[in-house]
């Protein structure tokens, strides 16, 4: 058997999926991050039925993990300042659009889940945040801090996953 032959043959069993993990909002919360998006004029918008926070991005599978489902709605915290910031899509062709916003129980959810299950996590911190669009082009936000008003809080009602598509944003 030549040598690139059995480099050919060296792994004939599919990889296992990893994780992905979100949480999503409620009808309210839907409702004014989809109004922002219009009061900003933000380039290739979001549909608001795509609007969540991912909790887990996992390439390593984690068969052990079940979401929680419907939650209690959780509240992020009592400030009604959230920031908007440009990042880098993964293959660092776009820039994504974000509104990033404190939420103890979202982070503290993650550290439960990453110490919990082991999961791997691709990049430098875990940020709360939604996305409002992944190609924004050259556009700059007018404002970098957004104000939503106490009685618009962002809340989220349930955690679910499925499995990570690696490619994804590539």
């Amino acid at each position: 058997m030549l040598l690139s032959q059995l480099y050919e043959r060296q792994d004939p069993t599919p990889r296992a999926a990893g994780t992905y993990a979100a949480v999503t909002f409620s009808e309210d919360t839907v409702a004014s991050l989809a109004e922002l998006q219009e009061k900003l004029e933000v380039p290739n918008p979001l549909d608001p039925s795509d609007f969540h926070s991912t909790l887990l991005y996992s390439r390593k599978p984690l068969p052990n993990y079940v979401p929680t489902g419907e939650l209690t709605p959780v509240v992020t915290s009592d400030t009604e300042d959230f920031t908007l910031q440009i990042w880098p899509s993964n293959g660092g062709e776009k820039n994504v659009l974000v509104l990033s916003y404190p939420c103890d129980w979202l982070t503290e959810r993650w550290e439960e889940l990453m110490d919990e299950h082991d999961a791997s996590w691709d990049f430098p911190d875990f940020t709360p945040h939604v996305t409002l669009s992944y190609d924004v082009g050259d556009w700059k936000p007018s404002e970098q801090i957004v104000h939503f008003s106490s009685q618009k809080p962002i809340v989220i009602v349930n955690e679910y996953s499925k499995p990570l598509d690696e490619d994804w944003g590539e």
